[in-house]
């Protein structure tokens, strides 16, 4: 198996807490069905996410088109997250019965096909816009294999603009108020150079609770980088870390709860 199938981003909204053994069988109850070794297996690495990997050769509409499939679904018990929305994104969609839907966001949907292969089921592409339905891969370890990434230039270009400096009284201003561009810009400052991180988790303590849900990520992604580099800092206070965590939990975007949690186990693992 691939080593790099998922992207190496931090803030991931497709990414699930780890796979735990009751939750797998909790989801195989719940969808009446049994989960392909080699998805399961991939799983224990990601719980879902973004794909490195996103591209698989088939074409449906023009000879030289192939399929893009950004992300997979995990596991979780929650009805709202992970293939357990299938039921209702089936309904919704108006899609066969019998399939676990693994990825998709639209008219356009990958899934594991269960109508004939009960054991080991083949995954399958749905187009419900063009009404046009076909098996892309025997099994799911067959799909696996066959997903690539192109190879493109434009996909490694860095940019070279000039990162914007800011004094501890312009950041200040800049958190408290709602200038995304600036927000953004600030953070990532502030991160990447030798600034007073006692002082930073008291401004993401005022992005941690801004509207914009996108600004918010990037508050957690920074608070990531805190406590993955900065833990062992002298005088650093922890509680303010709890604190944006919290915040964090509370917000009301999923993925950003989600991103609290993965920070929280960071955490407590770097205090045992």
């Amino acid at each position: 198996m691939k080593q790099t199938y998922w992207t190496s981003d931090l803030f991931d909204e497709y990414e699930l807490s780890p796979l735990t053994d009751s939750i797998v069988q909790e989801v195989e109850k719940q969808l009446n069905v049994r989960f392909p070794k080699a998805y399961l297996q991939l799983l224990k690495v990601q719980n879902g996410g973004y794909l490195h990997f996103d591209k698989f050769p088939f074409a449906y509409e023009s000879e030289d088109e192939s399929l893009t499939i950004e992300h997979l679904f995990g596991l979780s018990v929650d009805q709202e997250e992970g293939v357990l929305q299938s039921s209702y994104l089936i309904n919704e969609w108006e899609l066969p019965k019998k399939i676990v839907l693994l990825s998709g966001n639209g008219s356009v949907w990958i899934a594991l096909d269960y109508r004939q292969n009960k054991i080991d089921p083949c995954v399958v592409l749905i187009d419900v816009d063009l009404e046009f339905e076909a098996t892309i891969a025997e099994s799911f370890n067959e799909f696996l294999t066959k997903l690539y990434r192109e190879t493109d230039s434009d996909q490694d270009y860095t940019s070279e603009e000039e990162q914007i400096e800011y004094t501890y009284e312009e950041g200040n201003k800049v958190f408290s108020r709602n200038n995304i561009g600036k927000i953004s810009s600030a953070l990532s400052y502030f991160i990447n150079t030798d600034s007073d991180t006692n002082w930073l988790l008291t401004q993401l303590k005022k992005v941690a609770v801004k509207e914009d849900e996108y600004i918010v990520q990037d508050a957690a992604v920074t608070l990531y980088h805190i406590v993955d580099l900065r833990l062992d800092e002298e005088g650093l206070n922890q509680v303010s870390i709890q604190e944006v965590i919290d915040l964090l939990k509370r917000y009301p975007h999923r993925p950003v709860q989600n991103f609290a949690k993965k920070i929280q186990r960071l955490f407590d693992a770097k205090q045992v």
